[in-house]
């Protein structure tokens, strides 16, 4: 009887602990399926407004050949932009790095500028006190 009533707490004990554990992993679910919920939301919404954009409804047709060549042109065009800005990368990446540069010698050259400006005040106050000019 008492044995069998402290394996009962043992056992409640163990099934707390265990409980007490996965709550955390419960609660960060939650937080998980907020977002995955928030997430999806989005998604329905972008594909409702692209969707509401083709006009399906009212008898709209269209000719396949010519739908076709537009999404080619469209493509064609994509390909080529992605072409340009390929061969046009590493130039800029080129341009960047002078231009860093450039900027951070700019920089030194400021504070060189105005460490000459201070001393030259500093040189004209010490010759104004003793009398040169």
């Amino acid at each position: 009887t008492k044995q069998i009533e402290l394996q009962r707490l043992q056992l409640e004990l163990k099934l707390n602990l265990v409980l007490s554990e996965q709550l955390a992993y419960l609660e960060d679910w939650a937080l998980l399926e907020r977002g995955h919920f928030t997430s999806l939301a989005g998604v329905v919404k972008d594909l409702e407004a692209s969707t509401l954009r083709v006009p399906v409804t009212g008898g709209a047709k269209t000719d396949t050949e010519s739908l076709k060549a537009a999404i080619s042109s469209a493509l064609d065009v994509m390909q080529a932009m992605g072409s340009s800005v390929s061969s046009v990368l590493p130039k800029v990446e080129d341009t960047h790095y002078l231009v860093s540069e450039l900027a951070e010698r700019a920089s030194y050259e400021k504070i060189m500028l105005d460490e000459s400006e201070s001393l030259l005040a500093s040189l004209a106050v010490l010759q104004e006190s003793l009398g040169i000019q």
